[in-house]
């Protein structure tokens, strides 16, 4: 079983908490190295491990910001490269959808981040006008139109490409 960060966010409730706790430790141990042979239904729980593990960690630093006095919009970006450095596992603009969608509706900041996500994208008016319709929107289904490809690729790679902020 998976083990729960030393450090977890600041949830928006402690249900949300609990929830977070138990599928991580529902989800196997991460791999040292990618299996030999694949497996649909394993490959599925790492996915969503490296997931949740994103997300905590891109949290967490946004909050480090935050102790600062700095807002969400201040530190996010910059946050989320650090939760993905470059030549670890690189996660993927799916992922990295997931991940800001799971933060809106968990974490105690996740309005901000959503906000920040849809203006930087659609840009003020229609970021905000997005939101206030209650959705978050998602790069991963915008770019499946230049293939299937895309929703797989690295964020990093997305991001160059001009998919996502």
């Amino acid at each position: 079983m998976a083990d729960v960060p030393d450090r977890l966010m600041k949830f928006v409730s402690e249900e949300r908490k609990k929830n977070w706790v138990k599928q991580l430790t529902e989800l196997p141990q991460r791999p040292t190295r990618p299996p030999v042979k694949p497996d649909p239904k394993h490959d599925s729980k790492i996915l969503a491990l490296g997931i949740f593990e994103y997300a905590n960690r891109w949290a967490c630093i946004m909050e480090n910001g935050l102790a600062q006095g700095k807002r969400v919009s201040d530190v996010a970006k910059e946050a989320r490269d650090e939760a993905d450095p470059p030549g670890t596992w690189e996660v993927t603009l799916f992922q990295h959808n997931y991940a800001v969608s799971m933060l809106w509706h968990d974490w105690f900041e996740g309005n901000a981040l959503a906000l920040w996500w849809n203006v930087a994208i659609l840009g003020v008016t229609e970021g905000m006008k997005a939101l206030r319709e209650g959705r978050l929107i998602n790069t991963a289904m915008m770019s499946t139109a230049m293939g299937q490809g895309m929703i797989i690729m690295p964020y990093r790679q997305a991001q160059r490409m001009g998919f996502a902020p």
